[in-house]
């Protein structure tokens, strides 16, 4: 179904949601950070999928999110990233395929989306995870 994620990453019960959710989004790859509604919108996918049906990101989460893309901004691109944007697009099927072919990950879309979105999270408590 190319409405959802079916993966055998994503089965709550066979480990950390948070460390689940960050394996998605490298799978996703750049094109994921295209532009924030391509963004929200995968984040939006990815936090149901691993929760079992719950919307929504905690602060473990967004405490991996924040380490999994300060490890983008420090390594160069990955091979596997010229699927990025075909995997988004079939992921999201709002999207057109292979609308955008970025091989970089785009940090300023990361850090709009979660200072508007996640504004309400208890951030001592994201920097504590």
């Amino acid at each position: 179904d190319g409405d959802t994620i079916s993966s055998s990453k994503v089965n709550p019960s066979s480990g950390d949601a948070s460390s689940m959710f960050v394996n998605i989004l490298a799978d996703l790859g750049p094109a994921c950070t295209t532009n924030i509604s391509t963004l929200r919108d995968t984040l939006n996918e990815v936090s149901v999928a691993v929760s079992g049906g719950v919307r929504g990101i905690n602060e473990p989460a967004v405490a991996r999110l924040i380490v999994f893309f300060a490890e983008k901004a420090t390594t160069r691109r990955n091979t596997n990233d010229e699927m990025s944007s075909p995997l988004v697009g079939a992921f999201l099927p709002s999207r057109e395929n292979g609308a955008s072919d970025t091989n970089e990950w785009d940090l300023s879309v990361v850090s709009q989306v979660l200072a508007t979105d996640y504004n309400h999270l208890n951030w001592a408590s994201v920097s504590r995870h």
